[in-house]
């Protein structure tokens, strides 16, 4: 066989094989439907779990129009003042974004 066509195989093979592997590492979802990434910190999942109920609450009380508006920005989160871990910050900022932007579309 061609070694040109044997490349060609096996680079096809990798790369059908590789991207659902790729998609799957990048999250995954727990027991209760929570997002899961495991590249990341026990502390940065802790603090993405919070960041998404607080969202799901705040956006709760706007459509209530208990709260005027809420920012999904990252960048404009605020954690907790209780929050003292960088990585659980991190994570409840990415939590609260995300959520926030998947219930405002």
């Amino acid at each position: 066989m061609n070694l040109k066509l044997i490349s060609i195989f096996s680079l096809a093979f990798a790369n059908i094989i590789s991207i659902p592997l790729v998609a799957y590492a990048v999250s995954q979802y727990d027991s209760e439907g929570f997002t899961i990434f495991p590249t990341k910190s026990d502390w940065y999942m802790i603090g993405y779990r919070e960041g998404v109920v607080k969202a799901w609450q705040d956006v709760q009380l706007m459509d209530q129009h208990k709260i005027a508006t809420i920012d999904a920005n990252q960048d404009h989160v605020v954690c907790p003042k209780d929050m003292v871990n960088p990585e659980e910050c991190l994570g409840y900022k990415d939590g609260y974004s995300d959520e926030a932007m998947d219930q405002l579309e």
